[in-house]
């Protein structure tokens, strides 16, 4: 629930105050709605077996 209102607010004040640049990317209403909590994202759930592979090559 916490999230969710949280959620809500910074969209409210994105829509308010202009776009924050961060690094490469902007914090956008996207990518406010991506974000369900400090450790868990939305829309992002398909991992490939390869990429997985790749961080333990590493």
């Amino acid at each position: 629930f916490f999230s969710i209102f949280l959620t809500n607010i910074v969209l409210l004040l994105l829509s308010i105050y202009r776009v924050l640049q961060i690094g490469p990317s902007k914090f956008d209403a996207e990518l406010v709605s991506r974000i369900m909590g400090p450790n868990e994202w939305l829309k992002n759930n398909v991992t490939k077996p390869s990429s997985i592979y790749e961080l333990y090559v590493q």
